[in-house]
């Protein structure tokens, strides 16, 4: 293990997951996520304007040799209760700098204050309005976690009433099944995922509403039309399953990529560990050769 790497695990195991602890109140856990994420150093060549899309507050993350015409929709995870686009900026930079893609990280509606649909909702109204934008000519998505839900959510709307989905997606260990189903043996060792707080987010977003609708979990629903897709998931994470059974359905459609001894959405460790960083280009390339119709 590279000393990098080892440190990473360090931070996570002894600074992130306790700050997710449902002991915690929620403005606490708010708090810490944004200072931790602040001591993650930025990417060079990157500008970052704050902005407004879809009428909705977030990030514009600017990469100096950005390719005229493209645009990447970012979806921060966080369990729908915590994140924001500062949290995500170390790693949403070095992905829109990989695909030379300007990235607009989305500061979308936080449960319990707003439950299921209103994060959805923003991603969606967000996404109609870079569609409106006529200078943009393909668009993509990408998310972590519980950003991956709402990405591939949104994604099915899209599908459903016939508009412009995105050219592609970039999830990194998405959350796609909120009944949560005990995975397998062996895969229960998440260095990074306290159970509670998997529950409790789960449970804050849902708000009594059936976990297994397809509107709140995609994987049980139709996945026609789904884009080209790049998933990337640790081999012993919690939410792992998730991943491996979007590509089991989708074959033709998902590139998946699965590490041994990392963690949870572990690219929002760019800058820190090696892999979080190799991880964000693989998916840059990905996003830049399919919005450019590759």
């Amino acid at each position: 293990m590279s000393l990098r790497r080892g440190l990473g695990r360090w931070v996570v195991r002894r600074l992130l997951r306790p700050s997710l602890s449902p002991a915690l109140a929620m403005a606490e856990r708010r708090r810490r996520a944004e200072m931790l994420a602040g001591t993650l150093p930025s990417p060079a060549g990157v500008k970052v304007e704050a902005g407004h899309v879809g009428g909705l507050p977030g990030e514009w993350l600017l990469p100096k040799d950005a390719t005229p015409g493209l645009a990447c929709l970012y979806c921060h995870g966080g369990g729908f209760v915590l994140g924001s686009p500062k949290t995500h900026r170390a790693a949403a930079a070095r992905l829109a700098r990989a695909a030379s893609m300007d990235t607009f990280v989305l500061d979308y509606r936080l449960a319990p204050e707003f439950p299921f649909p209103a994060a959805r909702d923003d991603v969606l109204a967000g996404w109609r309005d870079l569609c409106r934008r006529t200078h943009l000519h393909s668009i993509v998505m990408a998310g972590d976690s519980a950003g991956g839900t709402l990405a591939v959510s949104a994604t099915m709307v899209l599908q459903q009433v016939g508009e412009q989905g995105p050219a592609a997606l970039a999830l990194f260990s998405p959350l796609l099944d909120l009944t949560l189903p005990s995975p397998p043996a062996g895969r229960t060792a998440d260095l990074m995922l306290p159970e509670d707080f998997v529950t409790e987010a789960v449970d804050a977003y849902r708000a009594g509403r059936p976990a297994d609708d397809p509107a709140l979990s995609p994987l049980l629903g139709s996945l026609d039309g789904l884009p080209p897709t790049l998933v990337t998931v640790d081999a012993a994470e919690r939410l792992g399953g998730d991943a491996r059974r979007l590509a089991a359905r989708c074959p033709e459609q998902v590139e998946l990529l699965e590490a041994e001894g990392l963690w949870h959405a572990w690219p929002l460790m760019a800058g820190l560990v090696p892999e979080a960083n190799e991880t964000l280009a693989k998916a840059g390339r990905f996003l830049a050769v399919h919005a450019a119709g590759g």
